[in-house]
C-alpha cells in the first residue's frame, strides 16, 4: 500500500516537472527575444507634439470634413429631380445642410466676445434652415397628391407635434449638459459652448427630417411616410 502511494507521488512529481517546463520554456524564450530583437515602443509622453504637427493634423481633419460634406451633398443631389422648382429648392437645401466648413472660419479669428457672437449667428442660420426644411416638407406634401394620400391626413399635424416635442427635448438636453446652477455658465467661453451644442442638436434634427425631402431609394421597405424618390 505504501509502495503504491510512493509510486503515485513520484508520477505526480514528474507530471508537475513536465508541466513547469512546458509553461516556462516559451515564456523565457519570449523574454529573451524581447530583450534582444524587439524594439521598445516610444512612450506617448516622449512623442513630439509641436505646433506644426498639431496644425498638420487640424488641416488634415478639416480637409476630410470638407471632402465628406461635398461628397454627401453631391451624392444626394445626383439622385434628386432638378426639373421642378420644388426639386431645385430641395437641392439648394442639401448644399446648406452640408456646407463648406470654411464658411464659418471667420468665427474663430476674433476676440472671445466676437467668437461668442459668431457662434450665436451660426446657430441662428441652422435654426432658419431647420424651419426651411419643415416648410419644404409641408410644401412637398401639399403639391403631391400621391404623397398626401399615402401619408394620410394626420401627417402634417403629427409633424408639428413631433417638432414641438423635439423643441422641448432640446431645451431639456441643454439643461442636462449646462444646468442653470452650473459653474460652467460663468466662464467667458460659455456662449461659445452653449450655441455649439444647440447647433449639434439642431443639425441632428435637420438630418433626420431631411429624409422626408430626399426620400428613400426606390423599392426600400419599411419607409413609412418617407417616399421612394431615388
Amino acid at each position: 500500500m505504501k509502495k503504491s502511494n510512493s509510486t503515485s507521488l513520484k508520477s505526480f512529481s514528474k507530471f508537475c516537472l513536465i508541466l513547469s517546463l512546458l509553461v516556462f520554456i516559451p515564456i523565457s524564450s519570449c523574454t529573451e527575444k524581447d530583450s534582444t530583437n524587439i524594439e521598445t515602443e516610444v512612450p506617448l509622453t516622449e512623442i513630439d507634439t509641436n505646433t506644426v504637427f498639431v496644425a498638420d493634423i487640424d488641416t488634415l481633419i478639416e480637409e476630410v470634413i470638407v471632402e465628406n460634406n461635398i461628397s454627401k451633398a453631391n451624392k444626394i443631389i445626383a439622385q434628386l429631380d432638378s426639373t421642378t422648382s420644388l426639386g431645385k429648392k430641395i437641392i439648394e437645401i442639401q448644399k446648406e445642410i452640408y456646407p463648406d466648413p470654411a464658411k464659418y472660419d471667420h468665427i474663430f479669428k476674433g476676440s472671445q466676445i466676437e467668437i461668442n457672437i459668431g457662434m450665436e449667428q451660426k446657430y441662428i442660420d441652422r435654426k432658419i434652415l431647420l424651419a426651411k426644411v419643415i416648410e419644404t416638407i409641408k410644401e412637398d406634401n401639399k403639391t403631391n397628391d400621391s404623397y398626401r394620400e399615402s401619408r394620410g391626413k394626420s401627417f402634417i399635424s403629427n409633424l408639428d407635434k413631433s417638432q414641438d416635442l423635439w423643441y422641448k427635448y432640446m431645451r431639456s438636453q441643454i439643461l442636462v449638459k449646462y444646468p442653470e446652477d452650473s459653474y460652467s455658465r460663468d466662464v467667458s467661453a460659455f456662449n461659445l459652448c452653449y450655441f455649439e451644442y444647440l447647433i449639434e442638436l439642431t443639425d441632428q434634427r435637420i438630418v433626420m427630417l431631411n429624409n422626408w425631402l430626399i426620400g428613400e431609394v426606390s423599392g426600400k421597405m419599411c419607409s413609412g411616410t418617407i417616399e421612394n424618390k431615388r
